[in-house]
């Protein structure tokens, strides 16, 4: 098992069991928040997604597999299950671009990769009350291949889905009772996936860094 393979499978672990916890523990406490103040918080932000750490193994023909950094409309939802624990659900679809560099036959394009991801994010709020109220988080992202569209003159290939571990961190900053501003900062940690297909494998490694900033509404 590969280091980055064996952290992926502590952060998922972890998140398990806090999960687990939580819920747990929610059943027997009371929901203190302020009066008036709903459990539902719903963000949504402009994401800048960057991978990080990648490598990749070509059969063949060699060289390394990239892919750019790009920007997305995010959103997501949290249920406060106590004043300081909450719940956070992200995802919808999303699609990347490789490309292949530095190959005995040069640089050249993949294909397109569009995948339909979720996570499930376990947060705790240091200052819920405050204006200024940060947090951090331990989850779980699943990422569902959707589609694959080759490159002209690349043969046909597959691309299976991928759990990974995601620690995340995030600030918001109350503008009034229901509204306020957010900013977030989480690292995916994947294990490696492979692009296979007729005269074409390839195994790739890499996180990502997703940073966040936009808007918060509490209904």
């Amino acid at each position: 098992m590969s280091v980055q393979r064996y952290v992926c499978t502590i952060v998922i672990s972890g998140t398990l069991w806090l999960l687990a916890s939580s819920a747990c523990a929610a059943e027997d406490a009371q929901l203190t928040l302020e009066k008036g103040t709903s459990p539902w918080l719903l963000r949504m932000m402009v994401l800048e997604v960057t991978p990080v750490d990648m490598r990749s193994e070509i059969s063949t023909i060699g060289g390394k597999v990239e892919t750019p950094r790009q920007a997305i409309i995010g959103m997501d939802l949290s249920y406060f299950m106590t004043e300081h624990w909450a719940v956070e659900i992200q995802g919808g679809p999303f699609k990347r671009d490789y490309r292949i560099r530095r190959s005995r036959l040069g640089d050249f394009d993949v294909g397109t990769i569009s995948n339909i991801a979720l996570s499930l994010t376990l947060q705790y709020h240091l200052h819920p009350q405050a204006q200024f109220s940060p947090y951090f988080g331990l989850g779980i992202n699943h990422a569902w291949t959707r589609d694959v569209k080759p490159a002209a003159g690349i043969p046909n290939f597959n691309v299976h889905g991928i759990t990974s571990g995601v620690l995340s961190a995030g600030l918001d900053y109350s503008l009034s009772a229901n509204w306020s501003f957010s900013t977030s900062l989480r690292y995916v940690i994947s294990p490696e996936y492979r692009f296979q297909g007729q005269g074409f494998n390839s195994v790739v490694s890499m996180n990502t860094l997703i940073a966040g900033v936009g808007l918060g509404y509490r209904f």
